[in-house]
Parts: C-alpha cells; structure tokens; sequence
C-alpha cells in the first residue's frame, strides 16, 4: 500500500440544504487537505459504502494506491 495524506471519507447532508450547498462545503473541507478528492456518487445517502458498495470500494481502493 502507497503513502497517503490525510484521508476523509464521508457524507454530509445537512437537513433543508440544497446539494450544491452540500458540494461546496465538501470542497472546502477537501480544498484543505492535501490529496483529497471528492467524489459524488449519485443515488446514495449516508451509507454509501452500503449502497454503491462496489463503487466505494473501487474509489478507497485507487485512493490509497
């Protein structure tokens, strides 16, 4: 397994607010840590890992190469 920087992997739904606003929290947070990446899967929720399983799996995966 390769070096990798600080990692954060989440869902953040902040209850009324519109996903763009979602996005651009998430980019900010990502814009602060070196190598992060943020990715959206469309379809999933807070469980993500659970319901796009294969999807998350490949992209944690690739990111800790």
């Amino acid at each position: 397994m390769g070096q990798c920087g600080p990692a954060a992997l989440g869902v953040a739904l902040l209850r009324g607010a519109p996903l763009n606003e979602h996005v651009t929290v998430a980019a900010a947070g990502v814009a602060r840590l070196p190598h992060a990446q943020q990715v959206l899967l469309p379809e999933a929720s807070h469980f993500a890992h659970y319901e796009q399983a294969a999807e998350f799996n490949k992209l944690v995966a690739a990111f800790v190469k």
